[in-house]
C-alpha cells in the first residue's frame, strides 16, 4: 500500500530517503554500462529544417514537479507522434523528448523525466538507455510499484546489461520488505555471474539482517573463491562475525582483507575498533600506525589513532598525528584548538602561539582565543604583547574581570623584572600599549598602573610607600584587597589588615581566603583563639583541601598545647605545599616540642633549602633549640 511519504509494508514504514540510500550504490553499474547517448536512428534521416515545425503542444512537459501523469496522458502524446506523417518531425520529436528527458533527470524533476522516458519507450522498447532512465526516474520519483514493473521489462529483454536491472531490482525489493523476492533475485544474479561483487554483498547482507548469518558467511566464501585478490569478501564476513561478538573471527578475516590488500582501510578500522572494544588500546594503536606506515594517506585512520591516543593522554606521541590531521584538513577549527592546547601542555608556546594565531584569523573576536593568546604571550614573558590581547576582550565577555586582573599581575610582572631605574618606563609603555581605553577599562588601567607602583615598593620593603599607593586605587579588587591586607600585617598594622579583611568578608560571607587571613592573624598575635578557631573552622568547611587553611588549623591546635591534633593537620597540609616555608617550618615546631629531634631536624632542613630571603632563614633559626641547630649541616646555614 503506497503512502504520501513512503510505503508501507506489513506495518513497517519506508521512507523514500532510505529507499534510495539502499538501492543507489547499485546505479553507477546501470549508468557505468550504459553510457553512450542513443542514436534513435537518425542516420538515416533526412535533413530536416527546424523552422518548418513546432513542438507540439499536446506533448509538452507537464508544469510542476507534481503535476499529474497518468497514463491518458502518456497515451495522447504516443498517438500524436505515432499520427506524424513525416518521419523526420517524429525522429526530431522523438530526440528532442530524450535529451528533455535527460535534463529533466539529471536537474531532479523525476516526474517529468518519467513522463518523457514512458513515451519513448513505447517507440524504443529495445533501448538499453531508455529502459535505464526510465528505471532511474521513476525510483527518483518514488514510484516504487512502477520502477518494480520497468525492472522486469528490462530483465525480459536479456540486455548485456541485464545483471545490472536485476541489482536495482533486488535493492528495491529488499528496500520495500519483500526480503525474499530480493534473496532470490541476488540469487538470479550470481547464477550468471558467480563473482558479481554487489550481489554478493547485498545478498550477504540481506540474509544477515534477516538472521541467516551462516548463510550470507557460506556466500561470501563461495564469492572469495571466484574474486580471490578482492578483500571486501572477507572484510564482509569479519563484519558478520563482529555483529555476532565473535571477535577472534572477525579478527581472524579482518586480517585475511588486509593480506589480500594491505591498503584496505575498513579492514584496519574493524581490527583497531576491536582492540578498542577490548580495551587495549595500545595493540588498537599498533594496527593504525603499521597501516599508516606503509604509506597509506587515510583520514580515517589517522583521526581514529589521534583518538585513542588522546584517550591513553599520550599527548606527546599524538602531536605529529594531529599536526597531520590539521594540516589535511585546515577548515577544522577544533582540531586547531586541540593541537594548540597540546602545544601549550608540552610548553611548545611558540608554535601554541602560531596555531591560535591562525584560529583568530577565522574567529578574530574569540573572547577565549584572544585570553589564550595573551595567556601564551604571558608564559613567553612578551608581557606587553600579553596585554595587549588581553585587552580586547569586551566588558561583555566573562572573561572581562579576569582579563583586567591578568593585566595587573602582568604589570606586577614588570615589577619584578625591571630595574629601579627603568621600572617606570617600562610600565608606562605597556600602558600606552594599550591605546584609547574609556570607562571600565580606563579604571582598571590606572588601578593596576597603581598597584604595579605599589607591588615594586612592597618588594623593596617600603612598606609605607606602598600602602599609600593602594589607596591611591578608588575600586580595589579582591586580590588587591588581600595586598593591601598583606602589607598592613608586614608593617605591623593588624587593626587596619583585619578591618579591611572584615569588609571583605561583609561583601563575601563564605570567603575562605578572607576567613583564613583573619584567624591566622589573631593566632599570631594571640589576642582571641576562640574567635580564631571559629573563623579557620568555618574556612575548613567550605575549603577543606587549602593546604594554607590546614596550616592554620594545625597551628592553632598548637597554640593551644594540644600537639598530636597539631601535628596531624600539619602533616595534612605539607603533603600538599612541601615547598612552602611556613608549614615545613611550623611541622618543625611541632616536632621540637614532641621532643622528636630527627623529625624536627627534617623539616627544619626542608624550611631552610626553600627560604627565598635572609630574613626567612633568621626567623626559622630564631626558632630552633641548640640541640637541633648543632645537627644541621653547614651547608644550609651557609648558604
Amino acid at each position: 500500500m503506497k503512502s504520501k511519504r513512503g510505503i508501507t509494508i506489513k506495518g513497517k514504514k519506508t521512507t523514500q530517503k532510505q529507499v534510495l540510500r539502499i538501492i543507489w550504490t547499485c546505479f553507477f553499474v546501470l549508468v557505468a554500462t550504459g553510457c553512450s547517448t542513443t542514436k534513435f536512428g537518425l542516420n538515416n534521416t533526412k535533413p530536416f529544417k527546424l523552422r518548418t515545425f513546432n513542438f507540439p503542444q499536446v506533448i509538452k512537459i507537464p508544469r510542476g514537479e507534481n503535476a499529474k501523469n497518468d497514463s491518458s496522458q502518456v497515451e495522447k502524446a504516443i498517438n500524436y507522434i505515432s499520427g506524424l506523417e513525416r518521419d523526420a518531425q517524429r525522429e526530431f520529436v522523438l530526440r528532442d523528448l530524450f535529451i528533455k528527458g535527460n535534463d529533466l533527470k539529471e536537474e531532479s524533476f523525476p516526474s517529468k523525466a518519467s513522463f518523457a522516458f514512458k513515451i519513448l519507450i513505447h517507440f524504443y522498447p529495445d533501448s538499453f538507455e531508455v529502459h535505464r532512465d526510465l528505471v532511474v526516474s521513476l525510483i527518483r520519483e518514488g514510484a516504487f510499484e512502477e520502477a518494480e514493473k520497468s525492472l522486469e521489462v528490462a530483465i525480459s529483454k536479456n540486455f548485456k546489461q541485464r545483471s545490472s536491472f536485476m541489482l536495482i531490482l533486488a535493492g528495491l525489493y529488499s528496500a520495500v520488505g519483500k526480503s525474499d523476492l530480493s534473496v532470490k533475485e541476488y540469487e538470479k544474479v550470481l547464477d550468471i555471474d558467480k563473482g558479481n561483487e554487489e550481489a554478493c554483498i547485498f545478498l550477504a547482507k540481506s540474509l544477515s539482517n534477516n538472521g541467516r548469518s551462516k548463510k550470507a558467511v557460506r556466500i561470501l566464501k563461495n564469492c572469495s573463491a571466484v574474486g580471490k585478490n578482492n578483500p571486501i569478501f572477507f572484510y564482509y564476513i569479519g563484519k558478520i562475525y563482529l555483529v555476532e561478538k565473535n571477535r577472534v573471527l572477525a579478527d581472524k578475516y579482518f586480517k585475511k582483507a588486509l593480506k589480500s590488500d594491505p591498503t584496505y582501510y575498513q579492514a584496519v578500522l574493524g581490527r583497531g575498533l576491536i582492540k578498542e572494544e577490548e580495551g587495549k588500546n595500545k595493540e588498537a594503536i599498533r594496527v593504525y600506525e603499521t597501516f599508516l606506515k606503509t604509506g597509506a594517506d587515510n583520514l580515517v585512520i589517522l583521526n581514529r589513532l589521534v583518538q585513542v591516543l588522546f584517550t591513553i593522554e599520550d599527548f606527546k606521541k599524538v602531536i605529529p598525528y594531529l599536526e597531520e590531521l590539521v594540516h589535511s584538513d585546515q577548515s577544522n577549527i577544533n582540531l586547531k584548538v586541540k593541537l594548540g592546547i597540546l602545544y601549550t601542555e608540552r610548553k611548545m608556546f611558540r608554535k601554541a602561539v602560531a596555531t591560535f594565531k591562525e584560529i583568530l584569523k577565522v574567529a578574530p573576536n574569540s573572547d577565549k582565543v584572544l585570553y589564550y593568546l595573551g595567556a601564551l604571550y604571558q608564559q613567553l614573558d612578551e608581557f606587553d604583547l600579553a596585554i595587549s590581547h588581553y585587552n580586547r576582550i569586551t566588558k561583555e565577555s566573562d572573561l572581562f574581570f579576569d582579563s583586567n586582573l591578568q593585566i595587573s599581575k602582568l604589570l606586577r610582572a614588570l615589577v619584578t623584572a625591571a630595574s629601579s631605574p627603568e621600572l617606570l618606563n617600562r610600565i608606562e609603555k605597556s600602558v600606552q600599549k594599550l591605546g584609547n581605553v574609556e570607562g571600565e577599562r580606563a579604571e582598571a588601567v590606572k588601578s593596576s598602573y597603581i598597584f604595579a607602583k605599589a607591588y615594586y615598593y612592597g618588594s623593596k620593603k617600603r612598606y609605607d610607600a606602598a600602602i599609600r599607593e593602594m589607596k591611591l586605587i578608588t575600586k580595589m579588587d579582591l586580590g588587591q584587597k588581600y595586598y593591601l591586607a598583606n602589607l598592613y600585617d608586614k608593617d605591623k598594622k593588624y587593626k587596619e589588615a583585619i578591618t579591611l579583611m572584615m569588609d571583605v568578608l561583609e561583601d563575601h560571607p563564605e570567603n575562605a581566603q578572607a576567613l583564613n587571613f583573619i584567624g591566622y592573624l589573631m593566632l599570631e598575635n594571640e589576642s582571641d583563639f576562640d574567635e580564631a578557631y571559629a573563623l579557620i573552622k568555618k574556612a575548613i568547611e567550605i575549603e577543606p583541601n587549602d593546604a594554607f587553611i590546614r596550616d592554620s588549623l594545625g597551628w592553632y591546635f598548637f597554640k593551644v598545647g594540644k600537639f598530636k591534633k597539631a601535628l596531624v593537620e600539619l602533616k595534612k597540609a605539607w603533603n600538599s605545599e612541601k615547598k612552602d616555608v611556613v608549614i615545613s617550618k611550623h611541622l618543625a615546631i611541632v616536632y621540637q616540642k614532641l621532643n622528636n629531634d630527627l623529625e624536627a631536624q627534617k623539616y627544619f632542613s626542608e624550611a631552610l633549602k626553600n627560604c627565598k630571603e635572609e630574613s626567612q632563614k633568621r626567623e626559622i633559626l630564631d626558632v630552633m633549640e641548640k640541640r637541633i641547630l648543632r645537627r644541621l649541616p653547614a651547608s644550609l646555614l651557609n648558604q
